[in-house]
């Protein structure tokens, strides 16, 4: 029979790379637990804020971990409390809130944060002239790219578009959350500061009188600069007719033409012809937005059915996590919502 013998040779060079790996290891996991340490000291009553200025409006966030909310950022406090101040006005009608709209509650929590999105100044400003209200958002800070809004219905006020531009280039000029994912045994993270880094969301608004000069007066040359913010003329509808003045667009066949397949947000202020998209028979596939700032119209348009609408939009998903009357229109005139995807989660795009 044959035997084979096998010899081994103490090698110096292996023995020097084994030291190396096992002191490479001990500096990794003393450079985590140092990290640690000092997070948890920030974050205490007596420690220094490391990052004090980390805030839902002022981190974007990478899906792989959650953002713990350390501060709001100033400029969101005082646009709820105006907010708050304004819906204040509905406790001095006289008639009572239409029972069609007391009877849906805004049920579903914003587990993200909600941000009042609208650019404070323009009311301070023209509060005679714009009484829409605001648009509340869930999860503005945690939107991943491709990030893409629809704004349906300006009449000349894009306010929200404005706040939109203006939040995303705050949240990603403060800090970028960077995630090392890659090291072992576990996950580092560290906070870079930037300053000259776009927006990230693709915006999109529709109406049926888009004056050319609407962009220079809402934006400046600077954001413009971006490609972020696109007009176009047109009057949104449940069906296409292309022979009408402005053309007629449903928003499936936008999506199709502009290449998009999801929309993160998409705002709706379209005087009364909501009732006809959000129908049984419409070819707007809910599955593909994220979520829904929609005003509903009682006073406009034509098949008005406020429980069918929202048996229409709950079975696509979408639930309401806030809602507000118009009221400076009156109390059964119209009302804002807000519907957000009951499984929402920042990388998701499709439901």
């Amino acid at each position: 029979m044959a035997s084979s013998i096998i010899t081994t040779r103490k090698n110096p060079t292996g023995r020097r790379a084994g030291a190396w790996r096992h002191l490479f290891a001990y500096t990794t996991a003393f450079s985590v637990s140092l990290y640690a340490l000092l997070f948890l000291w920030s974050m205490s009553a007596s420690g220094p804020r490391i990052a004090h200025d980390l805030s839902a409006s002022n981190v974007r966030s990478l899906p792989s971990m959650p953002v713990h909310t350390i501060s709001v950022h100033q400029l969101d406090i005082d646009m709820a409390e105006f907010a708050y101040e304004n819906q204040k006005g509905e406790r001095s009608e006289d008639k009572p809130i239409s029972s069609v709209f007391s009877r849906y509650g805004a049920n579903w929590p914003c587990f993200w944060g909600e941000t009042a999105v609208g650019d404070l100044k323009t009311w301070q400003d023209s509060w005679h002239r714009y009484k829409d209200g605001w648009k509340y958002v869930c999860a503005l800070s945690h939107i991943t790219d491709p990030c893409v809004v629809y704004s349906l219905g300006s009449s000349g006020n894009m306010a929200f578009e404005k706040d939109l531009l203006t939040k995303g280039a705050d949240i990603m000029n403060q800090f970028l959350f960077t995630y090392l994912i890659k090291s072992h045994p576990s996950e580092l993270f560290v906070f870079y500061p930037l300053f000259t880094l776009a927006p990230h969301c693709e915006i999109h608004t529709f109406d049926k009188q888009m004056s050319p000069s609407v962009l220079n007066s809402w934006f400046t040359e600077d954001q413009l600069k971006t490609g972020k913010v696109h007009t176009h003329e047109m009057f949104i509808s449940s069906n296409d007719d292309l022979s009408a003045s402005p053309p007629h667009r449903s928003v499936s066949s936008i999506m199709a033409e502009l290449g998009h397949t999801h929309i993160d947000i998409l705002k709706m202020d379209i005087e009364g012809a909501e009732w006809g998209i959000f129908t049984s028979g419409s070819d707007l596939k809910l599955n593909s937005i994220g979520q829904l700032q929609l005003e509903a119209h009682l006073n406009r348009g034509s098949n008005i059915d406020l429980p069918k609408l929202f048996e229409y939009l709950e079975e696509g998903g979408l639930r309401l996590f806030h809602k507000e009357i118009n009221w400076r229109y009156g109390p059964d005139t119209c009302m804002e919502y807000s519907f957000i995807q009951k499984d929402w989660s920042p990388e998701k795009k499709k439901y």
